[in-house]
């Protein structure tokens, strides 16, 4: 990608996010007058919407997985949505429009992945309590639903996926067609499905009816999304993250060290440094991020 870095900041670059979070305020107020979720001292936590969405928000970063946040009321149709994403991510959207709810149903059938976090669907657009089985219209979609629901004090260990926790709240989901992932090692939420997977149409849906630990949740996110772009990382370190943008030249890899510690990182195939003139990193080179480093690399487009 020729150019210097001075001139390559001159130029427009547009994000290639893959996976999109549907976020909604309307979600959010309602979650603020009745939450699902509890405090460490049992009360009432107010921001419990922000604690699910940042749940799955951070799985898809753990994930090393570049994000888009979608606001509801922005939700375009479905052909629409899919074109720009290939996974999509509802996570506590208890109040849920119509519309919204039917896109979301077309974005699987026409070929997208839909991750259906807690309380997704459980209400209409005004919060009230749809009279059809929850998650509504997604149940089709997950080949599970559910008619009871609780609120956790305390972790409860995950059977399957290698293990985890789960964490603040379950939607007891009773799969009707999907595979079962994960459930609960637990007496009583045992009997329910933790975490389900559902061809439908040409997609898949999965169901996520609780909060997972961080490594549990990535390990969820990268199943339900596998990249379009493939990074120029080999082995990315968990530290690290690599986001890309589209220029008219080629693409920038933006790779950042989030961690207060240098990390070496590996390219697997040639980039140009663009902070170093250009200079040539041949496929293999080893370099070391500096602690909260960032490296900008360029490659052509294909």
């Amino acid at each position: 990608m020729p150019g210097s870095a001075r001139n390559a900041s001159r130029r427009p670059f547009s994000a290639a996010p893959y996976v999109a979070i549907v976020i909604a305020h309307d979600s959010e107020w309602v979650m603020a007058a009745e939450p699902p979720l509890c405090r460490a001292d049992g009360s009432a936590d107010p921001r419990s919407y922000g604690r699910i969405v940042q749940a799955f928000a951070r799985g898809v970063v753990d994930a090393g997985r570049q994000l888009a946040v979608v606001n509801e009321r922005q939700i375009p149709d479905a052909a629409a949505l899919l074109a720009r994403f290939g996974t999509v991510i509802v996570p506590g959207l208890v109040a849920a429009s119509d519309r919204t709810l039917s896109v979301l149903v077309e974005f699987v059938r026409l070929g997208g992945t839909l991750v259906v976090g807690p309380r997704t669907g459980f209400g209409d657009d005004s919060g009230r309590v749809r009279s059809s089985v929850a998650p509504g219209v997604l149940a089709e979609v997950l080949g599970a639903s559910y008619a009871e629901f609780a609120a956790l004090r305390a972790d409860v260990p995950i059977d399957g996926l290698g293990g985890g926790v789960a964490q603040g709240w379950i939607d007891a989901y009773e799969p009707d067609g999907a595979e079962v992932l994960a459930g609960y090692a637990h007496p009583h939420y045992g009997a329910w499905a933790a975490v389900t997977r559902h061809a439908f149409g040409a997609g898949t849906a999965y169901a996520v009816g609780t909060l997972l630990d961080r490594a549990l949740m990535a390990r969820i996110v990268a199943d339900a999304s596998a990249p379009r772009i493939v990074s120029p990382l080999r082995d990315r370190p968990d530290s690290v993250t690599a986001h890309s943008l589209r220029g008219p030249r080629g693409r920038a890899w933006v790779v950042h060290n989030w961690s207060p510690e240098e990390v070496e990182v590996e390219t697997a195939r040639d980039v140009a440094d663009v902070l170093a003139r250009e200079a040539r990193l041949p496929a293999g080179s080893v370099l070391p991020l500096a602690p909260w480093g960032v490296a900008v690399w360029g490659e052509p487009l294909p």
